[in-house]
C-alpha cells in the first residue's frame, strides 16, 4: 500500500512558490500602472523612466508565465494527492473488510467444533469476502512428508474436484505449498507465471498471482493456507500480515480442535474400556455369584461388621439374608443356642486376629427356631498389608451327616445284636449236637430255624443296600391290587387265626389297576399285615382298599399297641423298634417296604387309629384300564 504523504508536501511547497509569484505578479502591475499614471501626467519622460517601465512590463510578463506554469504544476499535485487518497481509501475499506473476514473466521473458530466444517467455512469466507480465484488450505500428513488438501473453494468446480481427488503436493518439493511447509516462510507470487517457484496446476488455469503463508503451532509447520488470484500484482506485504493472522488463527483452531477430538476420542475410548471392563466384571460378579449360590455350603461375607453377601444356600440353610446380619453379634446371638456364646465369641476374635482362621461345630438355631447342627468354619479376608478387612464365614449343615454316622454306628449295633444271638444259638446247637448226637434231628431242626433267620437278615441287608446304590429294579405291569390283596390275607389267614384275631378284607366294587411290580408289591403288603398280626395282641386286622381321586390307598389297620409319637421320624429307620413293642424281629421290614413303594412313585405313612392301634397306608398312582401300556 503507497503512502500518499509525500504528494501533499509537494503541493504544500508549490502553493507557496504560486502565492509568492502571485504576490510578485501584482506588485510588478501596480507598479507599471503607477509609472502609466505617472507618464500621462508629465507627459513627457525621462529614459530612465521608460527602462523602469519596460524592465517592470518585462518582469510581469515573466512572472506571470512562471506563475501560470507553476499554477498548472500545484494543480497537477493536488489531482495526484486526490487520487492517491481515493486509492489508500479503497484500500483501507479492503483492509477492513480482511479484517472483517478474519473477525468472522475467529467466531467460527470459537463456535464450530467440526474441523472441516471449520475449515471449509474460512475458504469460502476468503474467496466471498476478497473475490479470490482459488482459496486452500493445505494439512501435513502424520508422517509430515507431505501436504494434502483438505479444503478447497473458489469460482471454479476445480476447486472442490482438487479435495476429491485427494491432492497433494511433497513437503520441500516443487510449488508455492512445498516450499512454504518447507521453510515455515510465506511466499508471495504477484507474477505466477514467470515465477521459478510457482508450480501451474491444470486445474486451476486462470491463476496469476499466488499466496501461500504457513500454518505452524510452537513452531512447528501443520499445513498452508494457498489464495489465487486472476490479477496481477494481487498481494501485498499487508496482506501478508493479515493472511499470516488468519493463518495462524486456524493452525490454533485446527491443533484444538485435534486435540479436542483427541480427547473425546480418548474418552470415547475410556468409556468403552469402562464399559468393557464393567461388562467383565459384572460377568465376572454373576459367574462368582452363580458359583457362590451353587455351593451347599451356606456363606457370608462380613465387612466392617456388616454383612455384604450372602449365598443362597445360607438364606436356604438359616431363613436368614443380607438384612438380618449386620453384625456377626447379632447373627450369633440369634443363632447359637449356647450358654458359653461369650466364650465362643472371644474364641472367634482371637483366632480370627491371630491365626485368621477359626472352625467349630455347633448347634444352631434357623430363623423359625428349627435346631440344627454345623460345621463353622470363619476366614479373616487381609488386606495388602496383612491387617484382616473382612471374614468370610461358612455354614455347613451337618445333621445328615451326624445323623448318618448315628444311623451307621446303630446300624452296626443292630446287625451285630441281631446276628450274635443266632450266632450264639449255632454255637449252642452245635456243642450240643457234639454231646448229645441221640437228639440230633432236634438241634438241626433249631440250626434250620437259626440260619433261616440269619439268612432273612442277611437278605433284607442286602436288599436295602442294593436300594440305596440304586441296584434294583422293577419288572412292573398293570397289576389288579385286589388280586395282590387277596392273596396275601389268604396267607396271613392261619397266623391270625391262630393268635385269636379277626382279619378282614375290604374291596371296592371296580378292580383299581396300578403300574406295579406283583412281586414286589406282595412283599410290601405281606411285611405290613405280619407286623400288624405280630404287634396285636388281641382284636382285629382289617387290609382295606380304596380310591382316593387319582391314587390307590392301601391301609392295613390294627388295634394294637400303636406306636410312639416321637418315633414318627425313626419307624422307617433300619433296625429302628418303637419302645413298646417286645416282640421279636430285627426291623428291616418297614424300611425294604418304603423303598419298594418308593421306587413305584408312591409313599408309605402311618397314624394311630382310634381308640388305639396303627393305621399303615400305601398310597400309589392308579391306572384306569389294565391294559398292557
Amino acid at each position: 500500500m503507497t503512502d500518499a504523504a509525500p504528494y501533499a508536501a509537494q503541493a504544500i511547497h508549490h502553493k507557496r512558490i504560486v502565492a509568492t509569484l502571485g504576490y510578485g505578479v501584482i506588485a510588478l502591475f501596480l507598479l507599471s500602472v503607477a509609472i502609466s499614471v505617472f507618464y500621462l501626467l508629465e507627459h513627457s519622460s525621462p529614459p530612465l523612466v521608460f527602462a523602469i517601465y519596460g524592465l517592470c512590463v518585462s518582469l510581469y510578463i515573466v512572472l506571470t508565465i512562471v506563475f501560470v506554469r507553476e499554477t498548472r504544476k500545484q494543480m497537477s499535485l493536488w489531482q495526484q494527492s486526490i487520487d492517491e487518497n481515493e486509492r489508500l481509501l479503497e484500500e483501507s475499506r479492503a483492509h477492513n473488510d480482511q479484517i472483517y473476514v478474519a473477525a468472522e473466521i475467529a467466531r467460527d473458530i470459537s463456535a464450530l467444533n467440526d474441523l472441516d466444517e471449520l475449515l471449509q467455512r474460512s475458504v469460502q469466507l476468503i474467496v466471498e469476502r476478497f473475490g479470490f480465484y482459488h482459496a486452500a488450505i493445505f494439512l501435513l500428513d502424520e508422517g509430515g512428508d507431505y501436504a494434502t488438501l483438505r479444503v478447497a473453494a473458489g469460482t471454479t468446480p476445480s476447486s472442490a474436484a482438487l479435495v476429491a481427488q485427494g491432492h497433494r503436493m511433497q513437503v520441500g518439493g516443487v510449488g508455492i505449498i512445498g516450499y512454504v511447509t518447507a521453510t515455515a516462510r510465506y511466499y508471495l507470487a504477484n507474477d505466477a507465471h514467470n515465477d521459478p517457484t510457482h508450480h501451474a496446476n491444470p486445474s486451476l488455469p486462470e491463476t496469476q498471482a499466488e499466496m501461500a503463508v504457513p500454518l505452524t503451532i510452537r513452531g512447528r509447520v501443520i499445513g498452508a493456507l494457498d489464495v489465487q488470484s486472476q490479477r496481477l500484482g494481487q498481494f501485498s506485504t499487508t496482506d501478508v500480515r493479515l493472511f499470516q493472522s488468519l493463518a495462524d488463527l486456524l493452525a490454533i483452531a485446527i491443533e484444538n480442535t485435534r486435540l479436542s477430538q483427541a480427547v473425546r476420542q480418548q474418552n470415547v475410548d475410556l468409556e468403552e474400556q469402562v464399559a468393557a471392563r464393567t461388562s467383565e466384571l459384572a460377568k465376572a460378579n454373576r459367574e462368582l455369584n452363580t458359583i457362590l449360590d451353587a455351593i451347599h455350603e451356606g456363606l457370608i461375607y462380613i465387612e466392617e461388621g456388616r454383612g455384604r453377601y450372602v449365598n443362597a444356600a445360607f438364606t436356604a440353610l438359616t431363613g436368614y439374608d443380607l438384612n438380618d446380619v449386620d453384625v456377626p453379634d447379632k447373627l450369633l446371638a440369634h443363632a447359637i443356642d449356647l450358654e458359653e456364646n461369650h466364650a465362643v465369641l472371644a474364641d472367634v476374635s482371637r483366632s480370627y486376629h491371630h491365626e485368621g482362621f477359626w472352625s467349630r461345630e455347633l448347634r444352631l438355631r434357623r430363623k423359625t427356631g428349627e435346631e440344627f447342627d454345623a460345621e463353622v468354619t470363619i476366614v479373616a479376608v487381609r488386606d495388602e498389608k496383612g491387617q484382616p478387612v473382612g471374614a468370610l464365614t461358612t455354614f455347613r449343615d451337618i445333621s445328615q451327616q451326624k445323623a448318618l454316622e448315628e444311623h451307621k454306628s446303630r446300624f452296626v449295633d443292630y446287625a451285630s445284636h441281631e446276628l450274635r444271638t443266632p450266632i450264639a444259638n449255632l454255637k449252642t446247637r452245635l456243642f450240643l449236637l457234639d454231646r448229645q448226637p441221640h437228639k440230633f434231628r432236634e438241634h438241626i431242626q433249631v440250626i434250620h430255624s437259626v440260619t433261616a433267620r440269619m439268612q432273612r437278615i442277611v437278605d433284607d441287608l442286602l436288599t436295602i443296600s442294593r436300594f440305596q446304590r440304586g441296584l434294583i429294579t422293577l419288572d412292573t405291569v398293570p397289576i389288579a391290587l385286589q388280586d395282590v390283596l387277596e392273596e396275601v390275607v389268604n396267607l396271613a389267614a392261619h397266623d391270625a387265626e391262630q393268635k385269636g384275631l379277626r382279619l378282614s378284607l375290604e374291596l371296592p366294587a371296580e378292580p383299581l389297576i396300578v403300574t406295579a411290580d406283583r412281586d414286589r408289591m406282595i412283599q410290601v403288603v405281606t411285611n405290613l399285615v405280619g407286623n400288624a398280626i405280630k404287634y396285636t395282641k388281641e382284636g382285629h386286622v382289617i387290609v382295606r382298599l380304596v380310591r382316593q381321586d387319582d391314587q390307590a390307598l392301601i391301609e392295613v389297620e390294627d388295634s394294637g399297641v400303636g406306636i410312639p409319637a416321637d418315633a414318627a421320624d425313626s419307624i422307617f429307620q433300619p433296625f429302628y423298634r418303637a419302645d413298646n413293642v417286645a416282640e421279636p424281629g430285627h426291623g428291616l421290614g418297614l424300611n425294604v417296604s418304603k423303598h419298594i413303594v418308593e421306587l413305584h412313585g408312591g409313599r408309605i405313612s402311618f397314624r394311630n387309629a382310634q381308640p388305639q392301634g396303627t393305621i399303615f397306608s400305601v398310597a400309589l398312582p392308579h391306572r384306569e384300564s389294565a391294559a398292557t401300556s
